[in-house]
């Protein structure tokens, strides 16, 4: 199979394939030569064109290799699922193509896919989801001011919202988390949640930076990334008694930063 035929073929899969996955937001496993590049394709922040170009080179060095890949049996994409395992073996044989169809990788008798670890993290267990993914679970965000109530508190916070409309976020509750920007990382608590103690309604993302200066973060890029959660949302009869759970966090934080640093 030449590398002609190769590009030819990946002009009319290749999107093809790529958009479909990314917007259905399922996974697969590819392979090709007996050796494993590729992990979970975890599709939680809907679609990129880097997506797209990553995703076409890599099935034209594999039709130019003759092997499209490696799938679990329960691997399925484009509309009402209709691609399956089955579709591509059929399309493998009418083109000269190998693909085999594999047992789908499990853990503790569960198997993981994308649409496991995404509910992971919609019910909060971050940490189990980080470890299936196979790297911290987190997405890139805009800082931006807020109503300055945490700075009253003596937590001064920054306001967070994801970059992408339909992004993927953790349940309700508070939360450990690293934020990288510039390159530098730092390390905070971060509540996920409307503030009940002071009777709110609006959903708000909002993260404390211990020992670390708010005012030149606001208005850029920050990746969050949810280390591990602390503790569920809670209504506190005052402030005090909510500035009293604040420092217990702050202080488990600062343990928990040692084992990520």
């Amino acid at each position: 199979k030449g590398f002609i035929q190769g590009l030819t073929l990946t002009v009319i899969l290749g999107f093809f394939f790529t958009l479909l996955q990314a917007y259905e937001y399922h996974h697969a496993t590819f392979t090709y030569s007996g050796h494993i590049y590729g992990a979970v394709f975890y599709m939680a922040t809907g679609f990129h064109g880097f997506h797209v170009i990553v995703g076409t080179i890599f099935l034209a060095v594999c039709l130019w290799r003759g092997r499209l890949g490696h799938f679990t049996k329960d691997h399925h994409f484009g509309f009402e699922r209709e691609g399956s395992p089955r579709f591509l073996s059929e399309f493998g044989k009418d083109n000269g193509i190998t693909v085999d169809i594999v047992a789908p990788i499990s853990d503790e008798k569960v198997n993981i896919s994308s649409t496991h670890i995404r509910g992971l993290i919609k019910r909060g267990f971050v940490r189990r989801a980080s470890f299936e993914l196979g790297w911290v679970f987190g997405f890139e965000a805009n800082v931006i001011h807020g109503a300055g109530r945490g700075r009253t508190l003596g937590f001064p916070t920054a306001n967070f919202i994801p970059k992408e409309k339909n992004q993927l976020v953790p349940a309700r509750g508070v939360y450990c988390i690293r934020g990288r920007i510039n390159g530098k990382s730092l390390y905070g608590m971060c509540n996920l949640g409307v503030r009940p103690t002071f009777d709110e309604d609006d959903f708000v993302m909002e993260v404390h930076f211990i020992d670390e200066n708010l005012d030149n973060l606001y208005g850029k890029k920050i990746t969050v990334e949810f280390l591990e959660r602390i503790r569920d949302e809670q209504k506190f009869s005052h402030s005090q008694e909510l500035i009293k759970q604040l420092n217990k966090d702050k202080h488990f934080c600062v343990k928990l930063m040692q084992k990520y640093k």
